[in-house]
């Protein structure tokens, strides 16, 4: 499962208080589709700064995940990069939507606990690792689940921070400058 976030901005009603100006469906569509990559670049800022869209920050990596890192570093969520790289937009009559197209990434914007597995070898028969200095073999492991965190990357219920709601207005601005002329 994963998560998106819809951004109704109103704009019919919008268009019936302004004289002389009407917001089509086509104009609505053309503000939506420029802010669209403007949002996606406001999201992909918290992974740079590791807080959320509201300035709060992220919790950060526990030392025994900073020891596993593939390619190393303290900073949450952007180890291989995946998650922020993933983040895009999509524009249905005056809705924007935007969101991951990884699975994972509900987890890591609500937090939780994700569910027990069993662990299996990808390649070979076996999984080697060590505790404490010991080698251990074994033919699967029973993984208990992990807590993840609240990292969130996208507006919750709170509604849209102002720097989100700058873009949303800046581009609303000028598609009406255009239009009057």
């Amino acid at each position: 499962m994963s998560i998106t976030i819809t951004i109704p901005l109103g704009l019919r009603q919008l268009s019936g208080r302004l004289r002389n100006t009407e917001i089509t469906p086509a104009k609505i569509t053309q503000i939506l589709r420029r802010a669209g990559p403007l949002l996606v670049g406001q999201s992909k800022l918290t992974f740079r700064d590791s807080r959320d869209p509201y300035g709060e920050p992220w919790a950060p990596l526990a030392k025994s995940t900073i020891a596993n890192r593939k390619h190393g570093g303290s900073v949450p969520l952007v180890d291989t990069g995946a998650l922020r790289n993933s983040i895009n937009f999509s524009v249905g009559g005056d809705t924007l939507r935007i969101g991951p197209n990884v699975g994972y990434g509900l987890i890591h914007q609500t937090g939780g606990q994700t569910p027990p597995r069993t662990i299996l070898p990808k390649n070979g028969k076996a999984l080697v690792f060590f505790i404490g200095g010991v080698k251990l073999i074994r033919k699967s492991v029973k993984h208990p689940g992990s807590k993840i965190p609240r990292r969130a990357y996208l507006p919750e219920e709170r509604g849209l921070p102002d720097s989100w709601r700058n873009v949303i207005q800046e581009k609303v601005s000028l598609t009406l400058k255009v239009s009057l002329g």
